[in-house]
């Protein structure tokens, strides 16, 4: 979900608030989502039915 919310917010040039941002943070630094986030870096297969389209806005869900 930090993921999405890091990556919506900047699709939709939004800021998020301060204890959102705190938040996401804070779990982006813990070590198993740091190993985590690398394994998936390092995943080379390609599943088409999982890609996503376009992202859709989100404005004035994670922000202001």
């Amino acid at each position: 979900m930090v993921l999405r919310l890091n990556t919506y917010a900047r699709a939709s040039n939004l800021t998020l608030q301060p204890i959102t941002k705190q938040y996401c943070q804070t779990l982006l630094n813990h070590p198993h989502v740091q190993a985590w986030q690398k394994a998936a870096l390092e995943e080379t297969r390609i599943i088409k039915e999982d890609e996503a389209g376009d992202i859709l806005s989100v404005a004035g869900i994670l922000a202001d």
